[in-house]
């Protein structure tokens, strides 16, 4: 593909937007792809806004790019400067542990990367993982930032539920209720043994007792929960990415668990950010409005504006069934304009997603769908600005990684893409036996 220098497009933005703020608070993604005969080029720049909220949907078949992708979004909020990023942060849910590459330089791209105008680098992200992990990691090597502890007292009867896949109301379901109960009209902070020393004491089937009680014992050995759990200002910091690792959870209850993290940390974030923009608008109101005195900040928890990244997320908000992060994923969907969230999902089936995720979507990024169903959801999706139904479009795209169509609804506007090359290393690609370091002479086929 050739280079031809030309203008530059911004995603999220209208006309107003741009002649007052360029791309300031932008990230870059890419290149649009121009055809020319039986050749494509690589033309305008694209930019996404970062500054205000979005609700941003990244799909694609497997293989195709949607980590790259996500990965390629959170790089930029690294690089911003600090007089933008002091107002953002990111927070990346890794399902599949892959983004802790994302700290070291991509020299195994390195041509492509400086014949983009860009040079190879390591970008500043925290890892946070669970107690379970910590051997794993520094076995590996692996530099990480924390540990993700939840806080059992914010968990309710539902989100146990969940996990445990209980129904509410079977004698399971009604004992955890009454424990839970009983235990949160005496203490804010408990933990897993007071649930089981509670369970033990109380007068029930003795069979539904010792199910309940086994479960919680063994969800003491995920080496996630505590009573007091990790404070989200250790996780979210300004013009910074926290990763956290969700992948390590292979065990019975491993997506609902993942879900559960997920779904609390969204919960947290959101309850911060609503008390974050009441902040704000006493600090605006208190230049024109003599008796308003904003809040000292020192009472609260300041967090910045998030943009939350999460990878898989079909499995976490399925139109046909319910996780421990589905409520909090609509919640930031329906509410999170006026908190300052942008949500940015990635995902292979597209399809098979909530309603409501389609229908509040402003920004497509899709790279190549093959399945009908797929492609009718991305269809729901389409706007009238478009000119061909977006299977013409996926027909018409050239058979190259990282090439995707977006759907924007605030330019109207349908753009190709090619996503720009990472400047951190990518562990997110398939694995393949002739990239080994081999001795081709002594190479045989079999």
């Amino acid at each position: 593909m050739t280079f031809i220098k030309n203008f530059e497009y911004v995603l999220g933005r209208d006309k107003k937007e741009i002649n007052k703020f360029g791309k300031i608070g932008c990230g870059y993604l890419g290149k649009t792809i121009v055809q020319m005969g039986a050749t494509f080029s690589l033309t305008n720049n694209i930019y996404m806004d970062l500054a205000k909220p979005h609700i941003v949907l990244v799909c694609g078949k497997r293989g195709t790019g949607k980590s790259y992708t996500l990965s390629v979004i959170a790089e930029e909020i690294t690089l911003f400067s600090k007089q933008i990023g002091k107002n953002i942060a990111g927070v990346m849910f890794d399902t599949m542990g892959i983004f802790w590459s994302m700290l070291y330089p991509n020299y195994q791209d390195a041509d492509l990367v400086k014949s983009s105008g860009l040079q190879p680098q390591g970008v500043p992200v925290n890892i946070f993982i669970n107690e379970k992990s910590i051997e794993k990691y520094n076995s590996l090597g692996i530099k990480y930032k924390g540990l993700i502890k939840l806080a059992v007292g914010e968990l309710s009867v539902v989100d146990w539920a969940l996990i445990f896949r209980l129904d509410i109301n079977s004698e399971e379901g009604i004992l955890l209720q009454k424990v839970l109960a009983n235990i949160i009209d005496k203490k804010k902070e408990f933990d897993l043994d007071n649930i089981i020393a509670a369970i033990e004491k109380t007068k029930a089937n003795e069979k539904a007792k010792l199910l309940l009680a086994n479960l919680f014992e063994g969800a003491k050995g995920w080496g996630l929960f505590d009573s007091k759990g990790t404070p989200i200002d250790q996780i979210v910091l300004p013009g910074e990415v926290a990763i956290v690792d969700v992948s390590t959870f292979e065990f019975l209850y491993g997506w609902s668990v993942r879900a559960l993290v997920i779904g609390l940390i969204l919960r947290k974030i959101f309850d911060a950010r609503v008390t974050a923009r009441k902040i704000d608008e006493s600090e605006q109101m208190s230049h024109y409005i003599p008796n308003v005195k904003p809040p000292t900040m020192e009472k609260f928890k300041y967090l910045p504006q998030v943009v939350a990244l999460i990878d898989e997320v079909h499995e976490f908000i399925a139109s046909d069934t319910e996780t421990p992060a589905t409520k909090p994923l609509l919640q930031w969907i329906r509410e999170g304009r006026q908190p300052g969230l942008t949500l940015i999902m990635a995902t292979q089936e597209p399809g098979i997603l909530s309603p409501t995720v389609l229908s509040q979507v402003d920004i497509v990024i899709s790279h190549l769908l093959t399945s009908k169903k797929d492609i009718e959801a991305l269809r729901s999706v389409a706007q009238t600005y478009m000119h061909y139904d977006i299977a013409e479009y996926f027909s018409t795209l050239p058979r190259v990684k990282g090439v995707c169509l977006i759907l924007d609804d605030n330019s109207e506007k349908l753009y190709t893409l090619r996503v720009r090359p990472k400047l951190s290393w990518h562990a997110g690609a398939s694995p393949n036996i002739l990239d080994k370091e081999i001795n081709k002479d002594k190479f045989i086929y079999k």
